[in-house]
């Protein structure tokens, strides 16, 4: 009877210390693959929305290229500034008319570009994006009223200094957004990169 007692003293706690045990390693194992898995869904995440914000500085990139010498073209067009050689044959206003549809054709390509990728941009690159977009809405409108007056004959009454203030300032707001765009490459691709501090902004 002693030894049944005995060995039911040790038998019994001896059992109940080792559930313990096993409970609290499931426990543990539990805690840890919730944390495993919310990293994995956080790196998933953050992944997709590099992805989606490169893929934005990438079609942006195209149509700036584009952008930016129009802009400069249709300066040389308004002011009758020296133009390069291969316009030698082409008049003023065969010039303007060649590159003013890029003016268009950009701001419906940002303003889209924008909108699609609004939610995977940090907000100081969304907002000089927008910036653009305003601009160029803006001065179309003054800018084809001055070629309105070249192509009349009147070319004394186009206002060459508003000509040029409203061109320096589109492409101020170019300079701006692609300067953005470069120091935001720059950090991603730093040895010292931090992820954390990146999140932070977005």
């Amino acid at each position: 009877m002693l030894n049944y007692l005995f060995n039911q003293d040790v038998v019994v706690p001896l059992v109940i210390s080792l559930l313990t045990s096993a409970f609290t390693m499931i426990l543990v194992w539990q805690r840890q693959k919730r944390v495993e898995d919310n990293f994995s869904r956080s790196k998933t995440a953050f992944e997709l929305v590099l992805k989606h914000e490169f893929e934005y500085y990438e079609k942006t990139n195209i149509i700036y290229a584009e952008l930016i010498p129009s802009i400069n073209d249709i300066e040389n067009c308004l002011t009758n500034k020296p133009r390069p050689i291969e316009f030698e044959f082409e008049t003023r206003q065969e010039q303007f008319l060649k590159y003013f549809p890029t003016l268009l054709k950009s701001v419906v390509d940002l303003k889209n570009l924008i909108i699609a990728y609004e939610i995977y941009l940090p907000k100081y690159i969304h907002k000089e994006g927008i910036n653009v977009v305003i601009k160029l809405q803006s001065s179309l409108p003054f800018l084809n009223e001055e070629m309105k007056k070249l192509h009349d004959g009147s070319e004394d009454e186009i206002d060459k200094i508003q000509c040029e203030e409203v061109i320096d300032d589109l492409l101020m707001a170019c300079y701006e957004v692609r300067q953005s765009i470069k120091k935001r490459l720059h950090l991603l691709s730093h040895p010292n990169w931090n992820s954390t501090k990146t999140l932070e902004m977005l």
